[in-house]
């Protein structure tokens, strides 16, 4: 009889192979199933009449082919993975945003200049006037359009972010209920097909978010997200994604508002977006808008178009309060002491220049409204309400910024009957102030010996003019540095002087721009850079040159000379633009590259795992035919012994 027995555990074990096979065949193309193993064990032998008799064969073990380290690491490169095809594509968006080419603000940074420069050799020309006006529209309107793709961008992240969070959430309650099953189902049927389930799921977790993996004893489940701990039990762990104080997204495990620091999955890679990558070109972007308007504006704001100086004039960047400084109200680009020019432009046509000094750390625009109040012709009033400065000229005057030579100075303590006038274009590279001191009495163009004595501010002589019998009255005479001067007929008086300011720069501290006074650009941001209204209304207010000449290409060529000096971060606009774009197709070049490496490793792993714990069909066939051999074999042999009982029944009958 135990050769009987042996036979049947040889059946049933090769019925149980035959039955594993065909699970394995079955499941060969169902994702994360990994195939059944299984293990034969020789049964104790058995005396007989003294004699060993084997016992036959038995289950050793059935089990599930896994390498708890090949699951491990092809879960930490899925996350790897996923989180740089997620960097990959945010990266693409800001390239396309970015990028150079046509229609780019490289492109139209280029043209602005161009245009600019084509108009300064031919001022009049309204038609070339009009092409800058336009190009400058078109670059004000992709930087806008940029940094609302921008912001849209950072949009979708947060509800990538949010959807993925709730995806995240979903799957650890699913992994919970899993394990929960797992706790208590042992060895009973169905294990392996949770353990399976819970590999999937795994992977999917850590395509959104780090995991590492702690398989305990008893089937206990210990997970690592993102740097932080959690142990899969009875109650799932969730997280949520809210913002900090910065302003950050973070995540933090909602049971113990622990927060959690992803280092790969899609959530990593779309919380750096938002929290840095997104924000670091927003801040590019807004350094090269501010960096273009204030040097436009600042160089502007000094000119004059064909409409001539002004009677009123309105600034249009509005400060949070008219009576605290300057500095704390909100000005929209940083402003340091220093002193403003004003050409008055009296009825009779004879120019004056006066200036204030101003210090954003004490005054106000009240306090600067009253000093500009005390320059003769001038009246300056705040707008309490929309914090803005409004400068007038009184009695038939007219003002600018030019700081073009003042044609009449200040004669008030001056008895000769000779009038001095100066004229030309100062070239020097600074402020500064000429005092004319006349040496002897007499008369201009006939006494000898008769002068003029020129001083700087710092009281150094820089020049002597001869208003003796040689000098011819009225006659300019070049004192250096563009300036000239002329004395008209009349006598001088011996000790004498008269001093006139000399100005590179007439606005020294940034005044004019941050208030926006006579300024091309509307807006001071990446979202409301605009060219000015008053502008594009009536193209005549364009500050093309320094005087009212329609020929005049003076502030032009300053405008262009601006731009062409470093703007931000010691660049000029157009290598800071390029800058932006070659840095964000780097960072798709250098995401592309590794994300080949990592689809690589991926692959490996796969490979890896599919060879260890996937179902090889060639391989499971010959097992299936080696079962169904035995199975065959061992009918054989029950049939043998079955007929050998028979006849040895027969003998003793």
């Amino acid at each position: 009889m135990f050769q009987y027995s042996i036979g049947i555990t040889s059946l049933n074990l090769n019925q149980f192979g035959m039955d594993s096979i065909s699970h394995n065949i079955a499941n060969a193309n169902t994702p994360g199933f990994h195939r059944r193993q299984l293990l034969t064990a020789s049964l104790p032998e058995y005396q007989i009449n003294g004699r060993l008799v084997g016992g036959g064969v038995g289950l050793g073990q059935y089990r599930q082919v896994r390498d708890m380290m090949l699951e491990s690491s092809l879960s930490r490169s899925i996350g790897d993975l996923s989180a740089i095809q997620q960097q990959v594509r945010t990266d693409g968006r800001i390239e396309s945003m970015m990028g150079l080419g046509s229609g780019s603000m490289e492109e139209l940074f280029s043209q602005f200049q161009s245009t600019l420069g084509q108009l300064s050799t031919d001022p009049a020309n309204s038609t070339q006037r009009r092409l800058v006006l336009d190009t400058a529209t078109r670059l004000s309107s992709q930087i806008r359009q940029t940094s609302v793709g921008l912001g849209q961008l950072k949009a979708d992240i947060d509800r990538q972010i949010q959807s993925d969070v709730a995806s995240l959430n979903g799957k650890m309650v699913e992994l919970s209920d899993l394990q929960k099953r797992l706790n208590v189902s042992g060895a009973t049927t169905g294990r392996g097909e949770l353990v399976d389930r819970r590999d999937q799921l795994i992977n999917e977790i850590a395509e959104l978010i780090d995991v590492d993996r702690n398989e305990l004893s008893r089937g206990g489940l210990g997970l690592v997200l993102g740097g932080g701990s959690v142990s899969i039990g009875s109650e799932p762990m969730t997280v949520s994604a809210i913002k900090n104080g910065n302003g950050d997204l973070e995540l933090r495990i909602d049971q113990f508002s622990v927060p959690v620091r992803p280092r790969g999955g899609r959530l990593a890679a779309s919380l750096e977006s938002y929290n840095s990558t997104i924000d670091a070109f927003q801040d590019r972007l807004g350094q090269l808008t501010s960096g273009l308007i204030r040097t436009v504006d600042q160089a502007h704001a000094r000119g004059v178009g064909p409409s001539g100086s002004f009677v009123q004039l309105a600034s249009i960047r509005s400060l949070s309060s008219t009576v605290q400084p300057l500095a704390q109200s909100g000005l929209a680009f940083p402003v340091t002491a220093g002193e403003l020019f004003f050409n008055v432009t009296d009825a009779s046509g004879k120019t004056r220049t006066s200036s204030i000094s101003y210090d954003p750390a004490t005054e106000s625009l009240s306090d600067i409204a009253a000093s500009i109040s005390g320059i003769s012709g001038l009246n300056a009033t705040v707008n309490s309400t929309t914090g803005t400065l409004n400068i007038s000229a009184t009695n038939g005057s007219q003002f600018d910024f030019t700081g073009n030579l003042e044609s009449s100075p200040n004669l008030s303590a001056w008895t000769g009957t000779s009038a001095p006038t100066l004229s030309g274009n100062y070239s020097g590279a600074s402020n500064n102030e000429y005092r004319f001191e006349v040496s002897g009495d007499g008369k201009v163009g006939f006494t000898d010996g008769l002068k003029a004595n020129v001083f700087n501010k710092a009281g150094n002589l820089i020049a002597t003019v001869d208003l003796g019998s040689k000098y011819e009255a009225g006659k300019p005479v070049d004192i250096g540095n563009g300036v000239l001067v002329a004395f008209g007929s009349g006598t001088v008086v011996d000790g004498e002087d008269f001093s006139s300011s000399l100005v590179a720069n007439s606005d020294s501290g940034g005044l004019l721009s941050a208030l926006g006074l006579n300024s091309f650009f509307e807006g001071s941001t990446a979202n409301d850079i605009a060219v000015g209204k008053r502008i594009l209304e009536k193209p005549s207010l364009f500050a093309t040159g320094l005087t009212a000449d329609s020929a005049d290409s003076g502030n032009l060529k300053k405008i262009l000379s601006a731009l062409s000096s470093p703007m931000v971060n010691g660049q000029i606009g157009t290598e800071y633009l390029t800058e932006m774009s070659v840095a964000a197709g780097s960072r798709v070049q250098v995401g592309n590259s590794l994300e080949s490496q990592l689809q690589s490793i991926k692959t490996r792993f796969e490979s890896e795992r599919d060879s260890h714990s996937g179902v090889d069909l060639n391989e499971e066939l010959v097992n299936l035919t080696r079962y169904q051999q035995s199975y065959e074999a061992t009918l054989r042999v029950l049939q043998t012994m079955d007929q050998m009982y028979d006849e040895t029944l027969r003998m003793l009958g």
